[in-house]
């Protein structure tokens, strides 16, 4: 049998496919988390776009409210921010029909991970609400100021 000595430096097989074994689970590891961000991130980008384009559209139906128009006419169509996404909105009138607030549901569909994917978010659009809120920032000093 055959002794080591001095001049034999280095690492035995057995180390070194120890230490290989140690290597490749930590990098599999690490190559699973970066999946799942990816995904994550995804899914993030898709709900922020999706609250940009009800901000828009909001925006849009709010503006045919204030004009006087009826915002009831809004037809399904491609985001204009967004191709990829398309855009229904259903507009319902709350309240008495002089009231002028309007309940809104925008669903957003697109396609994640390969299948069609629809989001849906309500919000109320009251016209007095928001004109006043116009016309309080206009004012130097807002709501608050008075007639002498």
């Amino acid at each position: 049998m055959k002794t080591r000595t001095r001049t034999d430096a280095g690492f035995t097989l057995v180390e070194v496919l120890v230490a290989m074994a140690i290597l490749t689970t930590g990098m599999l590891s690490i190559l699973a988390l970066f999946a799942s961000s990816v995904a994550i991130h995804r899914e993030a980008l898709d709900a922020n776009h999706v609250e940009r384009i009800v901000d828009d559209v909001v925006d849009a139906l709010r503006a045919e409210a204030e004009a006087g128009r009826d915002p009831a006419g809004f037809a399904e169509r491609e985001s204009a921010l967004m191709p990829a996404y398309t855009v229904a909105a259903v507009v319902e009138p709350v309240g008495p029909p002089s009231g002028g607030a309007y309940l809104v549901r925008v669903t957003v569909s697109f396609a994640r991970h390969g299948r069609n994917t629809s989001e849906t978010v309500e919000a109320v659009i009251a016209k007095d609400d928001f004109a006043s809120r116009v016309r309080a920032a206009a004012v130097p000093g807002g709501a608050s100021r008075r007639k002498p």
